[in-house]
């Protein structure tokens, strides 16, 4: 990047908890330290996104949970800032510290960047600076805590008042002289009004000085006055392979691109895409697919399932064009909708094995119910913003994808941040803590109170009921080895009198019991002590199945299973789950 003149990239973008790297504040704080720092030492500025919180689950304001976590929340900003991001770039339309009103005219978030954390480096607005970005078109509006309406504030007052908070530039995709209309177009940048301002003295010159003062003490620092351009033929030596420097020729898909690559590159982005593959599920082995295998292959991409047939049949595979003629059925999606859906019935009505692999997408409930095997690729180089040029694949490379349907390659990633069971779920998590996804809220403040004890350190991963846990990646080849135990069932109590001769005593008697008809809820202990992987735990009344919950544990690690059942007729019954036991009597 470097090499072909960018000076400042607009990374990491993930310095909002729930966002691409998750909710683990020491994990977020040491990746993001290092990528920063890689940057750094590579003559590149990074530009830490977006102050205060944007993006992921939730906007940071909305995020906040009745603990009001704002130190979990600032472990990985500290540790951005402390990696050299010479950077930061504030969310436009989202809310501070005191959840009132944009972080540009919220003094107390700017002041705890520029004076608590002491950040002297450029912030820059994003691309909204005038408004409340997309979701909320109009002009920027909101009391700040002053009990300034921002509604009624004009331009010049508005841009001063970023600055005086510590602004020093504004991102926009357009500049328009004119700040008649502003307020029908608050994506624009207006310069006019704060030259205007100047001269009215609405806008302060010592800000507007500041301001300058760190943009041109970035650009001396970056040798930009005297060395501002990049060597076109040093870029193509260092970025290029030999041969593509050597004859210059055009290049319109994948393979091509691939080729004209330096092979260093080539190497590491071919490694990164397998090593991002996490694989969720793979009942019975089915991962790795045999060499030789019938399969019929389907995709939401028609130019991924060109790609993908063109080298499954380089690696010996049938491509059958029947489901019914196939040992295993391949569909790549992009998205779960009816497509996907009908995919899945019409391979379940078929009796074939299902290999589904999710292209940028989360596995659900559904899909990994559905699926024999799923792989979820993470992956994805398109454009973040505006458009990806036409005719290549931005998701893992087609060989690649090959590559880990045959086990030429293995998937090496894992979750890292815990996946919903449902929506209902998702909702109620706690969006400012991690851990407590699916969690009761008894379990949620104990993972509460171990982050308080050390808001640096990551909360315990199997306290929760979430559907995928952080950090589970299975891996071919490798089995996991579950353990039920400790299958607890509801209990009454009945405590009586007893008269003994001259004496009386109090007599307890516990037994297992449940009403007939009316759903009571289970428990036991579920141990892997063998290598990540995923069950469908089943409570069975008597050996019919009555309840099913999906369960992934890490190897090494424990969850908690807990499940309600319903058992309509009185009786004496055995309740079990795996290899855990109980009994319980069901009461009219």
């Amino acid at each position: 990047m470097r090499a072909v003149g960018i000076h400042v990239t607009f990374e990491p973008y993930a310095e909002e908890i729930g966002a691409q790297y998750g909710e683990n504040p020491e994990y977020i704080a040491a990746i993001v330290h290092e990528e920063i720092k890689g940057l750094e030492e590579n003559g590149l500025a990074s530009c830490t996104k977006h102050w205060i919180g944007r993006g992921g689950d939730s906007a940071f304001g909305k995020a906040r949970s009745v603990a009001q976590n704002f130190d979990n929340w600032m472990v990985g900003w500290k540790a951005a800032l402390s990696g050299g991001s010479e950077w930061v770039m504030t969310n436009c339309g989202g809310t501070g510290i005191t959840n009132t009103v944009d972080v540009k005219w919220d003094k107390a978030t700017m002041d705890y960047l520029r004076k608590e954390i002491g950040f002297d480096g450029v912030v820059v607005t994003d691309w909204w600076a005038l408004g409340g970005g997309p979701s909320n078109p109009g002009r920027m509006s909101g009391i700040t805590p002053e009990g300034v309406d921002l509604g009624q504030q004009t331009i010049g007052w508005l841009y001063n008042e970023a600055l005086a908070n510590g602004t020093d530039m504004f991102g926009s995709g357009s500049m328009i002289r004119d700040y008649s209309n502003w307020e029908q177009s608050p994506s624009s940048n207006y310069p006019q009004a704060i030259i205007d301002g100047l001269a009215s003295g609405e806008v302060d010159k010592a800000n507007v000085d500041m301001a300058a003062t760190r943009i041109l003490r970035f650009k001396y620092n970056k040798d930009l006055f005297e060395n501002p351009y990049c060597d076109v033929q040093a870029a193509v030596e260092l970025c290029a392979s030999a041969e593509w420097a050597a004859n210059p020729t055009p290049i319109t898909n994948d393979e091509e691109l691939r080729a004209a690559r330096n092979p260093y590159e080539v190497e590491l982005t071919e490694k990164l895409q397998a090593k991002s593959a996490v694989l969720v599920k793979n009942d019975n082995n089915l991962l790795p697919l045999a060499k030789d295998a019938k399969i019929y292959l389907d995709a939401s991409s028609k130019d991924a399932k060109e790609a993908y047939a063109r080298y499954f049949t380089e690696k010996g595979a049938t491509l059958v064009e029947e489901m019914e003629d196939a040992d295993v059925v391949v569909g790549d999606f992009g998205t779960i909708n009816d497509a996907t859906e009908l995919f899945i019935e019409d391979a379940q009505d078929a009796g074939k094995p299902i290999v589904l692999t999710l292209n940028c997408t989360k596995p659900t409930q559904f899909a990994i119910e559905s699926a024999d095997a799923l792989l979820y690729m993470s992956y994805s180089q398109g454009a973040d913003h505006g458009s990806t040029e036409g005719g290549f694949i931005t998701g893992t490379a087609p060989w690649v994808y090959a590559d880990l349907i045959f086990g030429d390659r293995e998937p090496g990633g894992v979750i890292n941040k815990e996946i919903a069971r449902d929506v209902t779920a998702d909702n109620e998590q706690w969006k400012d803590l991690a851990g407590d996804q699916g969690a009761s809220p008894y379990v949620r403040l104990i993972v509460q109170a171990l982050m308080e004890d050390d808001p640096n350190h990551a909360s315990p991963i199997n306290y929760g009921d979430p559907l995928v846990t952080y950090q589970f990646g299975m891996s071919y080849g490798k089995d996991p080895e579950f353990k039920y135990s400790a299958l607890i069932v509801p209990v009454t109590m009945e405590t009586k009198e007893v008269e003994s001769g001259s004496s009386t005593s109090t007599q307890t008697t516990v037994w297992n019991q449940a009403k007939a008809g009316e759903p009571f809820t289970v428990y036991c202990l579920l141990r892997n002590n063998g290598a990540d992987g995923l069950t469908t735990a089943q409570a069975k009344v008597n050996g019919e199945v009555v309840a099913e919950k999906i369960m992934t544990v890490e190897g090494g690690s424990w969850r908690v299973v807990q499940m309600d059942i319903t058992v309509d007729a009185p009786g004496d019954y055995t309740i079990e789950i795996g290899d855990a036991v109980n009994t319980i009597k069901i009461a009219e």
